[in-house]
């Protein structure tokens, strides 16, 4: 990490290697997200994956820690809404079923 080396925030690129893997996580993750019928899943994990891009983008230690903390946040957001879908897709199953 620069900031390790240099005691200055800046921007550096990835390794080949895992900017790759960074890349093909997104790709898989966008397959997934606009698959998603709940209007609020789509919107949550959208604002996460941007807050992801903050962290690493952003212009200041300050800045990306801020992020990383609205991060967590949203994080544990998306999942809630995600087990409230989830619960609601039962609920209708066990209705459909009688």
């Amino acid at each position: 990490m620069a900031l390790k080396k240099t005691g200055e925030w800046q921007k550096a690129f990835l390794p080949d290697e895992v900017d790759e893997e960074f890349n093909q996580a997104q790709r898989r993750a966008l397959v997934l997200l606009v698959r998603v019928r709940d209007t609020e899943v789509r919107r949550l994990a959208q604002d996460l994956k941007s807050l992801c891009a903050d962290v690493v983008q952003s212009q200041g230690l300050d800045a990306s820690r801020r992020a990383a903390l609205q991060m967590l946040t949203a994080y544990e957001e998306l999942n809630q809404r995600i087990g409230v879908a989830l619960r609601d897709l039962e609920d209708a199953e066990m209705l459909a079923l009688g």
